[in-house]
C-alpha cells in the first residue's frame, strides 16, 4: 500500500508466515495492526519505509547471531499457533456470534425475527 494507506489493511501473507515460523519484517508507519502486532507479540520488527539503515542491521543481526532468529521465530510460530490457528479462530467466531443473538432480539436472532411470514420460496 501506499504511504498513509497502512491503516486500511492488513497483510494476509502475514499469518502464513508465521505459521510457518519465520520472523516478520514490517516496513509501515505506524499506528497499524502489522505494527502493532508485531510490537505486542515480538515476532519481529517493524521498520519505516525510509530506515534502510536498520533493517539492514537488523538482517545483519539474524545472521551473525541465530539464537535472536531462533527466538523470533518460536515466538511467530507459538503466536500463530494460540492466536491465528484455524481451530481458534473458528472457536472465537462462534462463541462471538452465539454470544450476538443471545443479546437480539430477546434471543430470537436478528435474521429470523426479520423475516417475512409466508409468502417466500417454499411457502407458495
Amino acid at each position: 500500500l501506499g504511504s498513509g494507506f497502512e491503516d486500511l489493511s492488513f497483510p494476509s501473507k502475514t499469518m502464513n508466515l508465521l505459521a510457518a515460523g519465520n520472523a516478520v519484517l514490517g516496513v509501515s508507519r505506524p499506528p497499524n495492526d502489522l505494527s502493532d502486532c508485531i510490537e505486542h507479540f515480538g515476532f519481529g520488527r517493524n521498520f519505516l519505509p525510509e530506515d534502510i539503515d536498520e533493517i539492514a542491521d537488523w538482517l545483519v543481526l539474524f545472521a551473525e547471531n541465530r539464537e535472536e532468529l531462533e527466538s523470533h521465530r518460536r515466538i511467530a510460530r507459538e503466536t500463530a499457533e494460540q492466536y491465528y490457528d484455524q481451530k481458534v479462530v473458528e472457536k472465537q467466531m462462534t462463541e462471538a456470534i452465539l454470544e450476538w443473538l443471545a443479546r437480539s432480539d430477546q434471543g430470537e436472532g436478528v435474521f429470523r425475527s426479520r423475516m417475512p411470514r409466508g409468502g417466500g420460496r417454499g411457502n407458495e
